[in-house]
């Protein structure tokens, strides 16, 4: 038996502060980032006949992305978490600064081998796929009434920064895409470093048991569909490269509009299979239309083409943003660990962008357009979205349907976890005179966790948190973990 689960609007954080503007904008460097290279001009060969290695390319970038968020996911949170420290980010970008290197060299007139510059696509993947890890601890934790507005206001932000970066002369375009990253998450570590650490606490077993909407399946579709549109759009506008840009960053700007303005109006946002379907007959007649003008030139007018591959785009990219915020809404509400659920949530729409983009590459893999693989790719395509939308149920808006037992685990432990057993944890730190940090530490050993566990989740050394864990004992006067979890049922009774 399943229930339908509301997700509740309201939060402790109701003005737009510092820590969601920090939020929004450090977010919006990394969409900025990863569109600049995806849809900005970096290592696409200006010839229909060599465009394919930067269709094939990117392919190989999204589909490294995905592979990390795969072994995130399989590794738990206890790996991810500790990848998540400011030395380790700062290791984990590095690789991604060979692709602006190798696209500069390019700029230049220097011959970059075809492996140098697939490689540093793979680089740029999974430098991208560790900063949507990074990010997912933010999104997972954070308390603004305005949750659901910080992607797609980032993304309104970021499509300046794409059309602007495109619009720089080498090498300060290179120089700047470069140091996006950096940025970003120099801008998450400031704002979730004023984040408590009760904010991070977690349900592990429950997150394995809360299932994702769109399911995989629609999710991975929509990616290749997004991928495959996006090729189709860099044939048309092969030799206007900063006219390709300007489109998808337009296109990103009119997805975000979409989810605002929904929830300004109806105060809900825009269900995902909502926007599935409304992509649906935009998809068909788009990826049709534009196959057949590839084929046979001049079918349709250019302007139609264009016009109709940007409304396929709009809406996918619509979908996108709608699905990072159901993972954000599911991951609050019911505490889940963010790494792993994020992982696993992102891994459709990341390895189906791969499939999008290594269609692309395969249509153009021989300087003109391959008539039969275009035609049947755009068959299949349109197939599988059909099949998505005529199988998907119809579910209300806000609605997530969760088994019983998972809505169970879900009270018990929200319960323990910002219920009568924390106050129970800050009543006894009151009353013994503990330290903030004595405090922090207390809630932690009152959740069964050991002194390596905690000097990894709060940066601090092993021996300094065995002194802290010292000094609970001698103010408590406690013996055994046991005398320390009696006292604190005894305060919360």
């Amino acid at each position: 038996m399943a229930v339908d689960i509301v997700l509740s609007e309201g939060s402790p954080r109701d003005e737009f502060d510092t820590p969601t503007l920090s939020g929004v904008l450090g977010f919006a460097l990394f969409v900025a980032w990863g569109a600049s290279c995806v849809y900005g001009s970096l290592s696409m060969r200006g010839s229909i006949g060599e465009m394919y290695v930067g269709l094939f390319a990117r392919a190989v970038a999204f589909g490294c992305a995905a592979l990390v968020l795969f072994l995130a996911t399989l590794c738990g949170d206890s790996f991810s978490r500790k990848l998540t420290s400011p030395s380790v980010a700062a290791m984990a970008l590095v690789p991604q600064m060979a692709l602006p290197i190798a696209a500069f060299a390019t700029s230049v007139g220097t011959e970059v081998p075809l492996s140098l510059e697939i490689m540093s696509w793979a680089f740029f993947g999974i430098s991208f796929a560790y900063a949507t890890l990074s990010w997912a601890r933010y999104f997972g934790r954070t308390k603004s009434r305005f949750l659901e507005e910080i992607v797609p206001l980032a993304v309104i932000a970021s499509a300046f920064a794409i059309v602007g970066t495109a619009a720089m002369a080498p090498p300060v375009n290179f120089v700047v895409i470069m140091l996006m990253p950096f940025f970003s998450l120099g801008a998450l570590f400031l704002t979730t470093s004023g984040f408590r650490q009760s904010d991070f606490t977690e349900s592990p077993a429950l997150t394995k048991q809360i299932p994702l909407w769109p399911q995989d399946i629609p999710i991975a579709v929509s990616g290749i569909t997004l991928g495959f549109v996006c090729c189709l759009l860099s044939g048309f506008l092969v030799s206007h490269r900063f006219g390709f840009t300007i489109s998808v960053a337009t296109a990103s700007i009119f997805s975000a509009l979409i989810i605002i303005v929904e929830r300004r109006i109806h105060s809900v946002s825009i269900y995902p299979e909502t926007l599935l379907r409304m992509a649906f007959p935009f998809v068909i007649s788009g990826i049709l239309v534009t196959s057949l003008n590839i084929i046979y030139p001049n079918s349709y007018s250019t302007l139609v083409c264009l016009s109709l591959l940007f409304l396929v785009i709009v809406l996918v990219y619509a979908f996108d943003i709608s699905n990072w915020n159901t993972l954000t809404k599911l991951t609050n509400h019911f505490s889940l660990s963010p790494y792993s659920f994020f992982g696993h949530g992102r891994i459709p729409m990341t390895l189906g962008q791969s499939l999008g983009w290594l269609l692309g590459a395969l249509v153009f893999r021989s300087g003109t357009p391959d008539a039969e693989l275009m035609s049947a790719s755009s068959l299949l395509i349109v197939v599988a979205l059909a099949i998505v939308i005529t199988t998907q149920p119809r579910l209300p808006d806000k609605a997530y349907t969760i088994d019983d037992s998972c809505v169970e685990d879900s009270k018990k432990w929200n319960k323990h976890e910002s219920g009568k057993w924390k106050q129970g944890c800050e009543t006894a730190a009151n009353r013994y005179g503990l330290s903030p940090r004595e405090s922090e530490i207390l809630y932690f050993l009152a959740k069964g966790r050991n002194a390596e566990y905690i000097s990894q989740s709060l940066h601090l050394s092993y021996h300094t948190v065995k002194t802290h864990i010292y000094h609970i004992y001698q103010k408590m006067n406690l013996s055994s973990r046991q005398q320390l979890l009696d006292i604190i049922e005894a305060v919360d009774s």
